[in-house]
């Protein structure tokens, strides 16, 4: 793989994008099960779906945690909640997740990490 190529995972502007589309992602997930919870828990492929982008948005998170930690403390720290740990929990120990946790994310506090994830952008003038 040519290095050279790659773009920079810090860039602010593109971490917040990012967000945006996998929370549009996991509503699209949401709407073809017809946001159904016992679905969510009969379905691997609806639980693998959004658990992966899960995982995306919690790297996007640490990236502006890491690089802009002004921007993370002021949109995003008083939201995170328990959301802060999970990408370890979907990564490390998939077994142990709580799907319970997962769809209260999915159903409510994705929502708020991306209006967030626009506020910051609209400050930022993009």
């Amino acid at each position: 793989m040519n290095h050279e190529n790659r773009r920079p995972l810090g860039d602010l502007n593109e971490n917040l994008h990012w967000i945006i589309r996998y929370s549009d992602s996991i509503e699209n997930y949401l709407s073809y099960f017809n946001r159904s919870y016992e679905e969510f828990l009969e379905n691997e492929m609806f639980q693998d779906c959004c658990l992966s982008k899960i995982g995306q948005i919690a790297e996007c998170l640490n990236r502006i945690n890491k690089n802009h930690r002004s921007e993370y403390d002021a949109y995003f720290r008083p939201i995170v909640g328990e959301f802060h740990g999970m990408r370890d929990i979907t990564v490390h120990q998939y077994e142990n997740i709580n799907y319970h946790i997962v769809w209260v994310f999915l159903t409510k506090e994705r929502l708020l990490i991306k209006k967030a994830a626009e506020e910051c952008l609209e400050q930022l003038g993009v």
